[in-house]
């Protein structure tokens, strides 16, 4: 399995609890869409979603009960943390439907994968002096298969984000300043920045709207870990 997008894309979004495994889609695997759209892809399904210059609200969301899913477990295993976690968190983005995507959080996420796929540009040309057609084809992709990854894990975490706020807006958590303070600092420290505004240079325009997200995400992983296990069969 092809690996190196997943694990650099966890890296650059700093997002070590999201899943990106490359999963092969079967024939039939569509997003719930409408008789029209059927036949389609749940790519292009998601790519006729309209962008809306508006705050996220739940009503974009369909979202799965979250705090009612049942994961079965079997005779003399047990889960860690994490592998219940994705248990779940996989079923929930499967089965949550999305309506419509904040204009922000669409060019957030694109800032993203641009500087994702800088950075690995960078990489190919100053660490293994190698064009970017050569290192991918060393990394088991043609360009077209990595251009079509990221245009795939863009949309999957565009869902993400949205499910993450849904759940974060029906369970109250909030990034505190407190801990937006905190983790500033640390990612000042972390790029040897003195000035907050630096980080942008690094972490890209929108770096507060990156860090509060992972700090809610943490938050909303512990509450789904919490009734998964209230659940566990």
């Amino acid at each position: 399995m092809k690996r190196i997008l997943c694990f650099a894309l966890l890296c650059a979004l700093c997002l070590n609890v999201i899943a990106c495994d490359k999963k092969e889609k079967k024939n039939n695997e569509t997003e719930p869409v409408t008789t029209q759209e059927a036949t389609t892809s749940w790519l292009e399904a998601f790519n006729q979603l309209p962008v809306v210059d508006e705050a996220f609200d739940d009503t974009m969301v369909s979202l799965l009960d979250y705090r009612g899913i049942v994961v079965l477990s079997e005779p003399d295993t047990s889960y860690t943390d994490e592998a219940l976690f994705e248990i779940v968190w996989s079923k929930l983005v499967e089965e949550t439907v999305i309506f419509k995507v904040p204009k922000d959080i669409s060019l957030s996420v694109n800032a993203r994968m641009e500087r994702f796929v800088e950075e690995h540009k960078n990489n190919a040309e100053q660490v293994y002096k190698m064009d970017f057609v050569s290192y991918l084809k060393g990394n088991g992709y043609t360009e077209e298969e990595f251009y079509a990854d990221v245009e795939d894990y863009k949309h999957t975490f565009i869902k993400q984000q949205m499910i993450v706020y849904a759940i974060a807006k029906e369970e109250g958590i909030l990034a505190t300043d407190d801990e937006m303070k905190k983790a500033l600092a640390d990612y000042m420290k972390t790029y040897n920045v003195t000035q907050e505004s630096e980080l942008s240079s690094h972490m890209g325009q929108y770096y507060l709207a990156d860090i509060e997200f992972e700090i809610i995400m943490s938050k909303v992983k512990d509450k789904i870990l919490y009734f998964a296990k209230l659940n566990l069969k």
